[in-house]
């Protein structure tokens, strides 16, 4: 959703940006530009670095750049031009590495013969964070004359911060290990086994006498066969 909210919210943004800087409507089209240029070249780095940056683990990554997102929507918040131009840099970053994290921590997870049905989820997420950003600023006034004095756009600006922290509250809750993908390829076996139990649903129909360990073991070596293949695509990349 970072990125649909990086790509879209300076159009919905730059006619208060308008009135709060007192641009004509040529300086509005440069500036309006800059901004998404400064966009635009964050997205360029997070593609660039945003996989040495996951190296270290998809979890704690994600943390840290929501957090990014967090400070960098706060910035976005002021009516200081350089606060925003920083702010939307790094909600370019921030955005591409974000879609990066996601979509390796599907396919780390998800068996490979699924891969095809789940990794559909991130241009789903992408889109719809691109709908709830347009719906949002079709409720913005319309009437120039109270820009000064209306605040609604600052919860239009804040829109990536709160996901940033819903992502990180979710994380933090129900997701306690890395990707089993990332796990296996750096040697974790028992987090990989924990993060499967997590993720899957293990039936315990017929279980007979069987103690929750040796269901747990059964099921992660069977997982594993079919996940094990990931170890070899993850190695390549960090």
């Amino acid at each position: 959703m970072q990125l649909a909210f990086a790509l879209t919210q300076s159009t919905q943004l730059s006619p208060f940006y308008q009135v709060f800087f007192d641009w004509s409507d040529d300086e509005l089209t440069f500036w309006n530009t800059f901004m998404n240029s400064a966009m635009t070249c964050g997205l360029i780095l997070g593609s660039v670095f945003g996989s040495m940056i996951i190296a270290s683990g998809r979890r704690h990554s994600l943390l840290l750049v929501q957090t990014v997102a967090i400070f960098a929507t706060i910035l976005c918040m002021f009516k200081n031009l350089a606060m925003i131009l920083i702010g939307r840099f790094l909600q370019g970053a921030v955005a591409v590495t974000v879609s990066l994290i996601m979509g390796k921590s599907i396919s780390e997870t998800v068996p490979e013969k699924m891969a095809g049905q789940y990794g559909m989820l991130t241009n789903i997420f992408i889109n719809l964070g691109c709908l709830i950003s347009y719906t949002c600023g079709m409720l913005l006034s319309e009437d120039k004359e109270t820009y000064e004095t209306d605040e609604s756009w600052k919860l239009v600006t804040a829109i990536p911060a709160l996901v940033g922290f819903l992502s990180i509250m979710i994380t933090l809750i129900f997701f306690p290990e890395e990707p089993v993908g990332w796990c296996l390829a750096n040697e974790r076996m028992e987090e990989a086994q924990r993060s499967i139990l997590n993720v899957y649903t293990i039936k315990k129909t017929n279980r007979g006498k069987a103690s929750d360990e040796e269901i747990l073991k059964k099921s992660s070596e069977a997982l594993f066969d079919d996940l094990i293949v990931m170890r070899r695509t993850t190695t390549s990349i960090g």
